[in-house]
């Protein structure tokens, strides 16, 4: 990867996203070490997307060897047990290492523990299928005997 250069005349400042640090130049050159890594924003959609599987696998799957059916069964109707059957609770606390690790700083942590739990119930939301719905017993149909 080469460097990139600014096509604007003013100073301007790149963040990097590898080092959070600020690189300042008159022709914008950024190292080629913080074009190899992804943009924050990746980082985010990467987390939501681990969030809502984590959550969901946890809440709605039986697991290999039926792991989180038990852990499930385990929990019962305790706060962790009443918290493992809701989604949108489990998300709360799978989004909040996941937010340690995409951000720096307590308030941007926070705000983004939140968001990442909001991004994994829409993405629910958005699949959900009611697969704890139980089917509806099957119909009579009408008799055709002519009565």
């Amino acid at each position: 990867m080469g460097v990139r250069s600014c096509r604007n005349a003013h100073a301007l400042v790149h963040v990097c996203a590898c080092t959070r640090t600020a690189h300042t130049c008159s022709s914008l050159k950024i190292p080629a070490y913080c074009l190899l890594r992804a943009p924050v924003v990746t980082d985010f959609i990467i987390a939501a997307l681990a969030t809502w599987r984590v959550s969901f696998m946890l809440t709605q799957e039986d697991g290999p060897w039926a792991a989180f059916a038990r852990l499930r069964a385990a929990a019962g109707r305790s706060m962790p047990g009443r918290a493992l059957d809701c989604l949108f609770c489990t998300s709360v606390w799978v989004a909040a290492p996941l937010a340690l690790l995409v951000e720096q700083g307590a308030v941007r942590r926070l705000v983004t523990w939140m968001a990442l739990s909001g991004a994994a119930s829409l993405m629910h939301r958005a699949t959900d299928r009611g697969l704890d719905v139980m089917p509806l017993p099957p119909r009579e149909l009408p008799s055709t005997d002519g009565a």
